[in-house]
């Protein structure tokens, strides 16, 4: 599996705010919006053991307009209770299947890097102030540095889409990856398996 991410600082725990944002994300990018709304009114801040919040509805997988790639998606939650976190956050995730990415040599083919920055971008056009990150599920650590950043776990993605907060954070890149500066966010990506 693979996830669009994106972690969002919430006000105590006011997660409305969040999903109205996403909500836009996802009515752009061709979700079934009865089916958003019901996972939205459905969902709740009820932090368990562990400091996670989880959702009980799902969304049908959907296919965005002018790709062939479907995507689902999950809301969850993470509080101090987790031991590692500051604050409260919402976390909206995009997941496809790793097999409908990658072509040849498990780089990943045109159309997916396509759909990949296409909803990364109309993510950053709700947040554009949080970190936009596209990892395959060995990397769904805790690397998100924007709630806690690990030296070790920083450049852990495949793409993402970095804003100025996080510059000097991303500023020792490794040769592993490239990065292209933008006027208002920076953009990165594993060279390993992201030809561009």
């Amino acid at each position: 599996m693979n996830s669009i991410r994106l972690c969002e600082p919430l006000e105590g725990a006011d997660f409305k705010p969040v999903l109205d944002r996403f909500g836009r994300v996802l009515q752009r990018i061709g979700a079934p919006m009865e089916e958003v709304q019901r996972m939205f009114d459905a969902f709740t801040w009820d932090v368990n053991d562990i400091g996670w919040v989880f959702s009980s509805e799902h969304v049908s997988e959907f296919i965005p307009p002018g790709f062939t790639i479907p995507l689902y998606l999950t809301i969850d939650g993470m509080a101090p209770e987790m031991g590692n976190v500051v604050g409260n956050w919402l976390c909206c995730d995009l997941y496809t299947d790793t097999h409908r990415l990658l072509g040849p040599g498990y780089f990943y083919h045109a159309q997916a890097q396509r759909l990949v920055e296409y909803v990364a971008h109309e993510l950053r056009r709700e947040f554009p102030q949080a970190a936009i990150y596209f990892v395959d599920e060995v990397q769904l650590g805790d690397f998100d540095a924007a709630r806690q950043p690990d030296p070790t776990k920083l450049w852990e993605f495949e793409y993402a889409l970095l804003p100025p907060s996080l510059y000097d954070t991303y500023a020792a890149v490794p040769a592993t990856h490239a990065t292209a500066w933008h006027e208002e966010y920076l953009e990165a990506w594993y060279q390993g398996r992201w030809p561009k």
